[in-house]
């Protein structure tokens, strides 16, 4: 603007000059970026309110990516809270809310099939808790979650109700309920004679 004014006070008025037209692309107060234009003449205010307008444009863009990114974030945050409000963080196994709504998705998936609803407690955690600490009596409830999820089918719910207590939905398909029993049975023997 001020180079114009510049020109504008030594040049003849009367004609129009071809010039470099050298303009603050301006959003309000705040400047977004320079324009450089080669042609024009200093009489030319059309350009002074395009460079305006292109201004107002970005800032509006600006605005746009900024709600699009804020957008992402919200909707990122809203994800880990879902996952946080329906799991259990010292397993990461489903929480009873989660394990609700789980059952509500597949429910209707397994309709007509042959399923399984187990429940499952740790004999002896009040007395680990007690006698070796809770850390101890957490890692053991991890390894329980852990042997869990590794014999039970991946298309079950596998849930911790909180304290020793578990529960699993599980579709059965050619197994039995025993043989389902009996292989959590076998693992957690094997688990045991491993880490005492």
């Amino acid at each position: 603007m001020l180079l114009q004014e510049l020109l504008a006070e030594t040049l003849p008025q009367d004609e129009a000059i071809d010039v470099c037209t050298v303009s603050g692309i301006m959003a309000g107060n705040e400047l977004l970026g320079i324009a450089v234009i080669d042609g024009g003449s200093l009489s030319d205010n059309g350009q002074m309110m395009a460079f305006l307008n292109l201004g107002f444009a970005f800032k509006h863009l600006q605005m746009i990516a900024s709600d699009r990114e804020m957008n992402q974030l919200l909707n990122e945050n809203n994800l880990l809270l879902e996952q946080q409000s329906q799991h259990v963080e010292l397993t990461g196994l489903l929480n009873r809310r989660g394990f609700t709504n789980g059952m509500r998705r597949v429910l209707p998936e397994f309709f007509g099939s042959r399923v399984a609803i187990l429940y499952l407690d740790l004999d002896g955690l009040k007395t680990i808790n007690d006698t070796l600490g809770h850390d101890t009596g957490d890692e053991v409830i991890r390894a329980t979650a852990s042997v869990l999820e590794e014999t039970l089918s991946k298309e079950g719910l596998l849930c911790r109700l909180g304290g020793d207590e578990f529960v699993a939905f599980l579709p059965l398909g050619e197994e039995t309920v025993e043989s389902v029993a009996e292989s959590i049975q076998v693992a957690t023997d094997r688990f045991n004679a491993l880490h005492d």
